[in-house]
């Protein structure tokens, strides 16, 4: 998205306390060569690594890290075939994204010969953090996930009653809502366990722990680069 794009619309470019805040998340994902980018996009004029802080997503453009207000917000699934970060701001509450333009499909149960309509949403490049995700009717988010983690995915991010994400990798569903296990049949879907819903909880508390004792020192260090003239 150019800047004349951006002034268009409701969307706006990241201030520094929300790309240090998108930084911290795209390490907690995994994607540290993502947050270097974002770290020095300003410094070397590179648009296109930006965050962009959105409320108006059908004109995000091509751009890769959006960054949510508090709020509800309309997602569109087209947005979701771009490979996107999607992260909330640590605001009052998480903010919560609304899946619409979903497409219907027929999920086959190989256990009842039967097929279900169901509201599909494919997210397969995509990673969030820090977001409710909601629909106005039951909703499936398709992703691969390559471990039985999905918090590597959909790292603090809860779905309400209306929204299960399912693993194509491993045909797991995160929130095993019972109409999407009916949907799919046991033949070709399995309930998220116990055990990978520890390592879930454990990842997450892992990193809510580390920014617990480092995120004051960030912002110590910060504000003594603004001391001496440093950014």
């Amino acid at each position: 998205m150019t800047t004349e794009q951006s002034q268009l619309s409701a969307n706006r470019y990241a201030n520094q306390t929300e790309l240090d805040h998108a930084i911290a998340m795209l390490h907690s994902l995994g994607e540290s060569a993502f947050a270097s980018l974002v770290k020095n996009a300003i410094k070397h004029g590179i648009e296109s690594y930006r965050p962009l802080v959105v409320t108006d997503f059908n004109t995000v453009g091509e751009t890769q890290i959006l960054l949510v207000p508090a709020g509800t917000h309309e997602l569109p699934n087209k947005v979701l075939q771009t490979p996107r970060f999607i992260i909330g701001l640590p605001e009052a509450g998480k903010p919560k994204l609304m899946l619409v333009e979903t497409e219907t499909e027929d999920v086959f149960n190989f256990d009842t010969d039967q097929s279900t309509p169901l509201q599909i949403c494919k997210a397969e490049q995509c990673k969030f953090a820090h977001i409710y995700l909601d629909a106005s009717k039951p909703t499936v988010m398709e992703m691969y996930i390559n471990t039985p983690t999905f918090s590597d995915r959909l790292l603090y991010v809860d779905c309400c009653t209306n929204v299960d994400v399912y693993n194509l990798s491993t045909t797991t569903l995160r929130e095993s809502r019972s109409w999407a296990l009916d949907a799919y049949g046991q033949s070709m879907c399995s309930s998220h366990n116990r055990i990978e819903k520890g390592l879930d909880d454990f990842h997450e508390g892992g990193l809510k722990a580390i920014d617990a004792v480092f995120k004051p020192l960030v912002d110590i260090g910060y504000k003594l680069d603004k001391l001496f003239g440093l950014k």
